[in-house]
C-alpha cells in the first residue's frame, strides 16, 4: 500500500512538471531600424502597475545587430505589459539622448517625454510578439 502511494505520488511529479514548466509564457520584442552592430539592444518590460518607463523590473540585453534584434523573455504571467528599448551603441548603459535609438512597444509617440504606460500597452495571454521600431534623432 505505501509503496503504491510512493508510485502514484511519483508518477505524478513526473508528469505535472510539464504543466508546471509552462505555466508562464513567452514575449519576443522585435526591435527594427537599428543603425549598426555597435554595443547593445537593452529592453526593458513593466508590467501594469510598475513605474514606466523607468522602473522596470524586467530588463534583457541582446548584441547589437543592424537591422533587427530580437529579445525573449520566457514564463510571463498574463497580463498588461510596455516595454522601452534604446540601443545602447557606446556601450556606457546608459542612454545617451539625441545620440543613441529609443522606441516603445506599440510605436508609442516621443513628444516631449517618454510616452505613459497605456499608449505602449499590450496584452500578454499566451505566446506572443512585439515589433517596434528605434527612432534616432540626428
Amino acid at each position: 500500500m505505501i509503496k503504491s502511494l510512493f508510485a502514484r505520488a511519483a508518477l505524478l511529479a513526473v508528469f505535472a512538471q510539464p504543466l508546471l514548466a509552462s505555466a508562464g509564457a513567452p514575449l519576443v520584442v522585435e526591435v527594427n531600424g537599428v543603425r549598426s552592430a555597435d554595443g547593445q539592444v537593452v529592453v526593458s518590460l513593466c508590467h501594469e502597475g510598475e513605474s514606466f518607463p523607468g522602473r522596470c523590473t524586467k530588463k534583457l540585453k541582446a548584441k547589437a545587430e543592424q537591422g533587427t534584434v530580437r529579445v525573449t523573455f520566457d514564463d510571463l504571467a498574463p497580463g498588461k505589459y510596455a516595454a522601452a528599448v534604446f540601443h545602447d551603441a557606446d556601450g556606457d548603459g546608459k542612454l545617451t539622448f539625441l545620440k543613441e535609438g529609443i522606441g516603445f512597444s506599440n510605436n508609442a509617440n516621443l513628444a516631449f517625454s517618454a510616452p505613459q504606460f497605456e499608449p505602449s500597452a499590450f496584452a500578454v495571454s499566451g505566446k506572443t510578439t512585439v515589433r517596434l521600431t528605434l527612432k534616432y534623432f540626428n
